[in-house]
């Protein structure tokens, strides 16, 4: 039996910029007439007339996807939760490595849970136990053939960060003591391959369900807080706050007010933001007609040639709509946004009647209405805060409107 390596190269782009991730693709050719036992340290003998397990590894990749990590795995036979969980000694996984050792931390594998096919994260002890078992939350499993697994995982819930890691597949397929039959343990690659995750970039995103939205589901602790009128002086004030805080938040921009600030709102995404259409120059558009759309989608395109993004979200000035202005945003592949939270910071009544005014109507799902221009906002720099850490208390998860919503996010 033979291997063949192939190390695939994938471009994420992002910022107008090329970032690489090498993601040690694996195939694996084998001759008709040879098969192989592989065990667990990843040598081969070869055995005359073997059938191979079920589990039997036959291909693994590991490749990113925006802020995921894609796992697919084929083997000899057919993959089903169900059976690999029917009894102890049965495992079909992905193993993760500490950078510089060949000592696997955890592993990703798969199991059935409540009768259904999940991803299941297990730390390792030095020995390879397994321990502290729990499922990974925001996993999407396909089945392209019997013997095929695609599982898209959420790159924290893998517990990886940005670098480099090094990875493995490895299955076993044991009934009862010991696996001394060929083909029952096993590796692929044979050692372990290299891979690097790499910040992904948002470069926009897709407008679905319903055109006007001001919240979302109230069945989670989870809230949009978002910023209008900027970009301006004060958003890197905010984009500190929310970094300190693990937040995210949508950023409502106004066309006319974007010149020379380029990198700023690439920043602003590089640290998990988004950008929102808040038109050109910041007048009332219920009106509708060729003004409003000539508002929008120069808007649009100012924030896609100086940020590399293009947004589905429009907010109104003034939250003034119409459903000539709601049309023309969905004509232009946005949603309308409007909010259920608004401190009125753009007064400024003070930073402490600010935070106890969003902190008393907030509920789950809400969307809060804050802003990072339009004014002198030291004020409501110093609610944000305020208002996060106290969320963060109460615990609720503060994220962009697109997240809050569901929207799906394209990368590069």
């Amino acid at each position: 039996m033979s291997y063949t390596f192939n190390r695939t190269q994938i471009t994420l782009r992002g910022l107008g910029s090329a970032a690489l991730l090498i993601a040690s693709a694996v195939s694996l050719t084998a001759p008709a007439a040879a098969s192989t036992d592989r065990s667990r340290d990843g040598s081969s003998a070869k055995a005359a007339a073997v059938v191979p397990g079920p589990l039997d590894l036959q291909a693994a990749t590991v490749t990113q996807k925006g802020l995921d990590f894609v796992l697919s795995l084929r083997t000899s036979g057919t993959i089903s939760a169900a059976s690999i969980s029917a009894l102890d000694g049965r495992s079909l996984c992905v193993e993760l490595f500490r950078t510089g050792t060949g000592v696997a931390v955890r592993r990703l594998c798969l199991k059935a849970v409540g009768g259904k096919p999940r991803i299941v994260k297990e730390s390792l002890s030095g020995a390879g136990d397994p321990s502290g078992a729990r499922v990974v939350s925001g996993v999407s499993i396909s089945r392209p053939a019997s013997n095929r697994l695609v599982a898209t995982v959420p790159a924290t819930g893998a517990g990886l960060g940005i670098g480099k890691f090094r990875w493995q597949a490895s299955s076993v397929w044991v009934d009862t003591g010991d696996c001394t039959a060929p083909g029952c343990p096993d590796r692929f690659p044979g050692r372990p391959a290299t891979a690097r995750y790499v910040k992904a970039i948002p470069t926009g995103c897709v407008a679905t369900g319903a055109s006007v939205r001001s919240n979302s589901s109230r069945a989670h602790r989870v809230v949009a807080i978002s910023f209008d009128d900027g970009p301006s002086p004060y958003t890197p004030q905010m984009l500190t706050i929310l970094k300190r805080h693990g937040a995210h938040a949508t950023f409502f921009q106004v066309g006319n007010q974007m010149s020379g600030r380029s990198a700023l709102q690439k920043q602003i995404l590089a640290q998990g933001h988004m950008i929102g259409n808040h038109s050109w120059s910041h007048s009332v558009l219920s009106g509708g007609g060729s003004f409003a759309s000539s508002e929008l989608s120069r808007t649009k395109a100012r924030i896609a040639s100086q940020a590399g993004f293009t947004p589905c979200v429009f907010r109104a000035p003034y939250g003034a709509i119409s459903s000539s202005l709601v049309g023309i945003a969905r004509a232009q592949s946005m949603l309308t946004i409007q909010w259920d939270v608004d401190p009125t910071d753009w007064a400024r009544p003070g930073a402490g009647a600010i935070s106890s005014r969003v902190l008393a109507q907030v509920r789950p799902g809400s969307i809060i209405l804050m802003h990072d221009a339009g004014g002198e906002r030291s004020q409501s720099v110093a609610a944000t805060e305020t208002i996060l850490s106290t969320l963060s208390r109460r615990g609720y998860r503060v994220v962009s409107v697109e997240t809050l919503l569901g929207l799906k996010i394209t990368y590069g």
